[in-house]
């Protein structure tokens, strides 16, 4: 079976999700829900509920606590993320003109053969 690199990321980032909400419905099954300030102080939201947000951050302490020992600043992710958004955005427009350039010739193929059935 052939799987594209897009459904292989795809799959490893809801293997992702799906272990941070096993892992904490665990540690609320053992020890209860996870408080921080920072949650309480903003509270719930029409997306994203109070104890989805206390569950992202408590998966996510490890890799801050990481970061910070590492001397990690928050510049030093913002501006390698923004340069791929760029990135990422020249690619799309140059795939969109692809298409473009490919739908026009689709068009002009489209009103030459229905002038010519027409007779």
């Amino acid at each position: 079976m052939f799987m594209d690199f897009q459904l292989i990321s795809t799959l490893i980032l809801l293997g992702i999700v799906a272990v941070a909400a096993i892992a904490y419905a665990f540690r609320v099954w053992i020890s209860g829900r996870a408080h921080y300030d920072r949650v309480n102080k903003q509270g719930g939201s029409p997306l994203l509920s109070k104890g989805v947000m206390e569950g992202a951050y408590w998966f996510l302490q490890p890799v801050g606590k990481l970061l910070a020992f590492c001397h990690v600043t928050p510049n030093q992710i913002s501006w390698p993320r923004l340069l791929s958004g760029f990135s990422q955005g020249r690619a799309l427009r140059s795939d969109i003109s692809v298409l473009l350039r490919r739908s026009r010739r689709f068009q002009r193929f489209w009103i030459h053969s229905t002038e010519w059935s027409r007779g």
